[in-house]
């Protein structure tokens, strides 16, 4: 069971991808985290601080899904294996994807 943390970050994830940052509200995170504003702003302080640590948390998938793509010197089989990731379209890829394009 991942930390409250980890949770409010995976569900801001999933807001930014829904809704793009511009569209990412606290209540909007909250109710998809499922915890209170409170509990967000105790974690986060502000909206700039939730947006921050998404972006990292989002950094972070991205580095642990697409770390076997740089284990090879050979940007031809780095190329393939992203694109191989992009088209598999899981959910942490699909996500990092459209969140990253709002």
């Amino acid at each position: 069971m991942p930390d409250r943390r980890t949770q409010i970050m995976e569900a801001a994830v999933r807001v930014i991808a829904q809704a793009g940052v511009r569209g990412m509200r606290v209540e909007k995170l909250a109710a998809e985290a499922g915890v209170s504003t409170a509990l967000i702003y105790y974690h986060f302080h502000d909206r700039a601080g939730i947006l921050r640590s998404a972006l990292e948390h989002i950094n972070d998938r991205a580095e642990r899904y697409a770390g076997d793509a740089f284990a090879s010197t050979d940007p031809r089989t780095q190329l393939e294996h992203m694109l191989l990731l992009e088209i598999q379209g899981t959910t942490a890829v699909r996500e990092n994807s459209i969140a990253w394009g709002s």
